[in-house]
């Protein structure tokens, strides 16, 4: 059984330009076996590529103190520190990636956080309602070695839509205050 995460381009002998091999005639099914190609074993020129495809997601944060809610695209399989480190390069505010808390945006561990939610103005506005905070714990706390998968951004049933909001971002305390002055 093939490998869905996987898509072999070409496999053959190198000539001339290397983008003459990735063709979408030359990409494979999911439903092709490797064993159905007689890959050469020992020559020296032959390449063969196998290329990962990403499974991107579109992730919706929700920054504390920053009015915007920032839509993140990024591959499922990635850390939750590539996450926190794409965030922080979209903020653009001084501060070290690993300062950022990110949490579940699950109203009871339940449904996800819409954006129309009172306590998201409140939360853009950088106040924190009693609802939002239920979520800002550390059992809700997305820990950074933990892969965006375990986290069902991408279940069809279960995952968020347009006005769904998945995590909430909490700035370290003193780029609060730069959003607060930005604010004003």
């Amino acid at each position: 059984m093939a490998d869905p995460d996987i898509t072999i381009l070409k496999s053959g002998k190198v000539h001339g330009r290397i983008e003459q091999l990735m063709t979408p005639a030359t990409e494979l099914k999911d439903s092709t076996e490797l064993g159905e190609f007689n890959l050469p074993d020992d020559k020296n020129d032959a390449i063969h590529v196998l290329v990962a495809k990403p499974h991107h997601v579109k992730i919706l944060c929700a920054v504390v103190g920053i009015d915007d809610i920032l839509r993140m695209n990024i591959d499922e399989r990635d850390s939750v520190m590539h996450l926190k480190q794409a965030i922080k390069e979209s903020i653009g505010f001084p501060f070290q990636w690993s300062e950022l808390k990110l949490y579940v945006a699950k109203v009871n561990n339940a449904h996800w956080l819409r954006s129309d939610n009172p306590g998201v103005s409140k939360l853009k506005a950088g106040e924190i309602s009693r609802e939002i905070k239920r979520m800002m714990t550390d059992v809700a706390e997305m820990k950074g070695e933990h892969e965006l998968s375990e986290f069902h951004f991408t279940q069809v049933e279960a995952g968020p839509s347009g006005r769904q909001l998945h995590v909430i971002v909490d700035l370290p305390a003193y780029s609060k205050a730069i959003a607060r002055y930005a604010r004003t």
